[in-house]
């Protein structure tokens, strides 16, 4: 994964708009990370003690919908399950980040702030 902070990819959503001509950019911030890297990066810097499992994708799907019903909220998605697997969320572009803001570095500024309260993502777009 290649994750970019909202106000990079805003501020380059607008420098884009500006322009005139076509483009193909990938988005992305500086820094690559598997997956597990991220989580484990996020639970260190927030001081979680989370246990990390290993598991094929059915089950994390069917533990997934197992939540959702729980939360009452979708926790996961096969298309974002196939992206996480595929191997499409980071740059082959060889060319330099347009995201500047790395993740490691918001973390220790923003810690803090994550985890707090469960944001449900049907209730944010939905309700």
């Amino acid at each position: 994964m290649q994750p970019i902070f909202v106000d990079d990819l805003a501020r380059l959503a607008v420098e884009l708009g500006e322009r005139n001509d076509h483009m193909a950019l990938d988005a992305v911030g500086p820094e690559v990370f598997t997956y597990e890297a991220m989580v484990r990066l996020i639970a260190t810097k927030t001081g979680a003690r989370s246990k990390l499992v290993h598991v094929n994708t059915r089950l994390a799907m069917f533990a997934s919908k197992l939540i959702g019903l729980m939360v009452r909220d979708v926790v996961l998605t096969k298309d974002v399950l196939d992206g996480l697997t595929a191997d499409l969320l980071v740059s082959k572009s060889g060319e330099s980040p347009p995201g500047t803001t790395r993740l490691s570095d918001w973390l220790d500024t923003h810690a803090s702030e994550l985890g707090v309260r469960y944001a449900s993502e049907l209730a944010r777009h939905y309700k």
